[in-house]
């Protein structure tokens, strides 16, 4: 549980400010602000606990540095606001809308807000809308929120990958001054291992990714591997067909009753069908660490989320 108390020290109870005057350094607690606009205020440094903001409208307010204690958003309408390094701690965001909205370095914890509602409002910046995803998408699988934890981890890996590639290429000043000689060589292998991960089995979001490659190793890649070592086989195994060696190639990656018998003596033969085996055996053991690509109800546990982010 996050200890919620510092929060509140050294803040004086204040009053709400008019548009013209930021408040700062203030703490609001066990008010209702519901059905009221808020438009144009400024807050910075303040604590807000215990605060109903619901069917509020936040019009171009800022809030920087604020925290949010178990604060109420339901229906809240926050257009043009602005929430930078702010923490929102158990707050709940029942049907809020966010349009166009800032939340540079924010946190969140015990609480996340809908990905549909937050994607037009992530960070432009790559690395910071990856920090930003990373964070919603961990919040939102404690919650058991799967489906969004999902989509904002996907979003911080596609955000991280545009950071990579803005790195490699010194897109800007900022990544010409940062990233030189080793630091341009590690993003570089970073973003091909994402790549990679991508393509191969969706970076563990896309079940039917991995399938699919499975499928073409098993009929297509590793069969061809075999029929062009086919004359190292043993006496009867180098008269195998096409079909036979896809049927052994099958059995491999997915060991099933009725393999094709063969004498894999030769080091040529026994590499390829050992390299396949370990291929099934890795992919088996992907497919079981994410059983929620499936779909699969295991209940309400929040551990049923899968959380890959590499």
């Amino acid at each position: 549980m996050v200890d919620i108390g510092s929060y509140l020290v050294g803040r004086e109870t204040g009053t709400w400010p008019s548009a013209s005057t930021p408040a700062m350094d203030m703490l609001y607690a066990a008010v209702r602000k519901d059905g009221e606009t808020l438009e144009g205020m400024e807050f910075e440094h303040c604590t807000f606990a215990n605060v109903g903001f619901k069917t509020v409208v936040l019009r171009q307010c800022r809030f920087t540095n604020c925290a949010f204690l178990n604060c109420y958003f339901r229906k809240c309408e926050m257009m043009g606001t602005a929430f930078i390094g702010c923490k929102f701690i158990g707050c709940d965001f029942p049907h809020a809308t966010v349009q166009s909205c800032d939340f540079k370095y924010s946190r969140f914890e015990e609480c996340s807000i809908p990905f549909a509602e937050m994607e037009h409002s992530l960070p432009r910046e790559p690395n910071l809308r990856e920090d930003l995803s990373h964070i919603l998408s961990i919040a939102s699988d404690g919650l058991g929120l799967c489906s969004d934890g999902r989509k904002y981890r996907l979003a911080a890996i596609q955000a991280k990958e545009e950071h990579l590639k803005a790195a490699i290429l010194g897109n800007s000043d900022w990544y010409q001054r940062h990233y030189t000689g080793l630091r341009k060589l590690k993003a570089l292998v970073q973003y091909v291992a994402s790549r990679m991960n991508g393509i191969v089995w969706g970076h563990g979001e896309k079940w039917h990714v991995l399938i699919g490659n499975l499928l073409v190793l098993a009929v297509a890649v590793f069969p061809a591997a075999l029929w062009i070592a086919q004359d190292r086989f043993q006496q009867p195994a180098n008269q195998l067909g096409v079909k036979d060696l896809i049927w052994l190639s099958v059995t491999t990656i997915i060991p099933v009753d009725g393999a094709v018998s063969v004498a894999a003596t030769d080091w040529v033969i026994r590499t390829i069908l050992t390299f396949e085996a370990l291929v099934g055996v890795v992919s088996a053991g992907l497919l079981v660490v994410c059983p929620n690509s499936f779909g699969i109800n295991i209940g309400n546990l929040k551990s049923s989320c899968c959380r890959f982010i590499l």
